[in-house]
């Protein structure tokens, strides 16, 4: 029987309700005679098989994280260890900057081989135009190799891809911004992570608000603008909406969580749950989908 409740029985005789649970386990609440599967990544980790869940874990199933603790891919991370993030978006920075050098090198290079100024000009005229067709391309493509990368590492137990926690940091939404400076181990982490899943819908949806004023204030700078935002914000938007919106409605064997189903980006919040907090989460996202 307690095989089949998912707990530990050492002696024979002892209560379901005191039982703890199998290691991968986690009671939906306290003294209920059943122990559900807990989501992967780590299930080890955040479900030990204990009463308790894992060290910086809570919630539904040891979904949430605690203070001290930081949200990424899943997982809830020690503060200590959060400089990882700001080093990968450091690496990116500076990636960028060894580009732009290497085309101011070139540049120099160029004019320094005695060309004229007809040949500079029309050469610069070319690279200038194919880097403004090509980069917003170019960029639209790391988005969405990041976006298929959570989705594929999505309910999987293996290691994440060690590439996508700076891949993700040009998506640039308002979460992967403010995983870049630690902002969850700086402020209330639950605050942070809440504002970071409501801010990333909204602010292509905000900046879209904002161009019908710039277009009458000056036509086609508005059009401009919204095509721009539409480029570089659409893809992390659209993610962030989906991910605001989806639910987990089943445990780790699949089985269905009732009333105690949660928040993909929130998970210390009921998917039925349609007031307060719930509402604006409502609000936010189905707002941003119809936009």
């Amino acid at each position: 029987l307690c095989s089949k409740l998912h707990l530990q029985c050492p002696v024979e005789g002892i209560p379901a309700s005191t039982a703890k649970p199998e290691v991968g386990h986690a009671r939906l609440e306290p003294k209920t005679q059943e122990a559900r599967k807990c989501l992967p990544p780590d299930t080890s980790q955040r479900c030990p098989g204990s009463h308790d869940c894992g060290s910086g874990y809570n919630g539904t199933l040891c979904t949430s994280c605690t203070d001290g603790f930081w949200a990424k891919q899943g997982r809830c991370k020690p503060c200590s260890k959060a400089s990882s993030a700001r080093v990968w978006f450091l690496a990116l920075l500076g990636g960028v900057a060894l580009i732009v050098a290497a085309v101011l090198v070139y540049r120099r290079y160029w004019h320094s081989r005695g060309h004229s100024v007809s040949e500079r000009a029309s050469v610069e005229s070319l690279l200038r135009k194919r880097m403004v067709m090509q980069a917003p391309v170019l960029l639209q493509m790391v988005q969405l190799w990041a976006v298929l990368g959570s989705l594929g590492q999505r309910g999987r137990a293996r290691e994440a891809l060690p590439e996508l926690s700076y891949l993700e940091a040009l998506q640039l939404t308002i979460g992967d911004v403010q995983n870049s400076f630690n902002a969850q181990c700086k402020l209330d982490g639950e605050t942070v992570r809440m504002l970071a899943a409501l801010g990333s819908p909204l602010l292509p949806l905000l900046l879209l608000l904002c161009c019908p004023m710039l277009e009458l204030c000056r036509p086609g700078l508005g059009v401009n603008v919204a095509l721009k935002t539409l480029t570089v914000l659409f893809i992390g938007g659209a993610f962030s909406t989906a991910e605001l919106l989806s639910c987990q409605f089943e445990d780790g064997d699949g089985e269905s969580l009732g009333d105690f189903a949660f928040r993909t980006a929130l998970p210390h919040l009921r998917c039925y749950d349609r007031t307060g907090i719930g509402f604006w989460v409502d609000a936010a996202g189905y707002s941003s989908a119809l936009a």
